[in-house]
């Protein structure tokens, strides 16, 4: 897309997103959002946000709600007609996965046959929990996902009993761990591009929740903070340009009574923008 065309389409975006709010409720733009979502995905993301721009501003969290629970937007990239579950694993979740394994080790525990339940909390159509099945930790006997998108637990369900796996797939918020899990432990749980999705207060309160249900490791990752250190924020802020919070996973896995013992960023051992910090932490 030539410099004129991206400028020309940034006009309208703009246009749109400060006449919609006058013209239309916020139901009706939710509605019409619903059906601009058939169009290409590099042009409905931004449509839609455009459309909804005003809410996501002013409630960023449950905008993105909206948007995962109604598979909109970026939530179509995952589909299982065009996505090979098994073998299609972000290559920035393999390498939290590695992060995670090398620190097991570490500590005299193997991954392949030490581990012996993993869990995905916002797992999409069940690539983490497929991969940890087949390849990270095999000798596991649970493997959960949950996420909010409907669509997604449905096809990675059907795909991965189609394909024999012993992975578990259900449909959840994040808010309602409590509900969905009860009381059950998991060695290994991971959330990976979730809490980008919630605010300071909430992601802090299911970090809790989620290390009092691991027995080894909880892995997360969210955005990178653009100019320093994720570590050193003193508060969660959100990404201009989608709407999603930037946290500090070190402070939130330590007020919830845990301990960092692996952190990096998105392939290379430095702070860049637009890119993903990774943190491994393990209960007291």
């Amino acid at each position: 897309m030539d410099a004129r065309t991206v400028n020309a389409r940034r006009r309208i975006l703009q246009l749109l997103s400060r006449t919609a709010p006058r013209v239309a409720s916020l139901r009706v733009r939710k509605a019409v959002a619903r059906l601009v979502d058939k169009l290409p995905s590099s042009t409905s993301e931004w449509l839609i946000l455009a459309l909804l721009e005003d809410w996501a501003t002013d409630a960023p969290s449950e905008y993105h709600r909206f948007l995962w629970s109604n598979h909109l937007s970026y939530a179509r990239f995952y589909d299982s007609s065009q996505i090979d579950i098994g073998g299609s694993l972000n290559p920035l979740r393999l390498e939290l996965l590695e992060l995670a394994c090398s620190h097991l080790r570490s500590v005299g525990v193997e991954p392949g046959t030490d581990i012996r339940s993993f869990a995905d909390i916002g797992c999409s159509l069940g690539y983490l929990p497929r991969y940890a099945e087949t390849t990270a930790f095999p000798g596991a006997s649970r493997f959960l996902g949950i996420d909010i998108d409907e669509t997604a637990i449905t096809d990675g369900a059907n795909y991965l009993r189609a394909v024999g796996s012993r992975v578990e797939l259900r449909v959840a918020d994040i808010a309602d761990l409590d509900a969905v899990l009860g009381d059950e432990r998991f060695d290994v749980i991971t959330s990976t591009g979730v809490l980008q999705y919630i605010g300071e207060e909430h992601a802090a309160r299911a970090v809790v929740e989620i290390l009092q249900r691991t027995t080894h490791l909880f892995c997360v990752s969210g955005p990178a903070a653009p100019e320093v250190d994720n570590s050193t924020l003193e508060r969660s802020h959100v990404r201009a340009y989608d709407r999603s919070w930037i946290h500090n996973f070190d402070r939130m896995i330590e007020r919830a009574g845990g301990h960092v013992v692996a952190r990096r960023w998105g392939g290379e051992e430095l702070v860049l923008e637009n890119s993903i910090y990774m943190v491994v932490g393990a209960p007291a």
